[in-house]
């Protein structure tokens, strides 16, 4: 039986039940969108993410620097040696597939 997680995509462009975030977490998990999530995924020009009080993790499809006072986690482009917190655009599936296979 997979651990269940809840999940909320806030201001996330595209289908939230259907993204390549979710497809990639359903391997490891039975996945939940939840208005009350454990994990909260929010872009740039999101608004309210500082409400939830769970594991927060911005995403940019842009060349934006993250803001690590304000997001637990980060995928985006820049290159950031800043311990195990940020994945670049261009190892997010590979490397999301590993964090869930432990």
């Amino acid at each position: 039986m997979k651990k269940k997680i809840k999940v909320k995509f806030l201001d996330v462009v595209g289908d939230p039940e259907n993204n390549f975030i979710v497809d990639i977490l359903k391997e490891r998990y039975d996945v939940e969108i939840s208005e009350n999530p454990e994990y909260l995924f929010f872009e740039s020009k999101s608004k309210g993410f500082l409400d939830y009080n769970c594991i927060r993790i911005f995403y940019t499809p842009e060349n934006l620097v993250p803001d690590f006072n304000i997001c637990d986690y980060a995928m985006g482009f820049n290159y950031i040696d800043f311990q195990d917190i940020l994945f670049t655009c261009w190892e997010n599936i590979t490397i999301m597939r590993a964090m869930i296979m432990h």
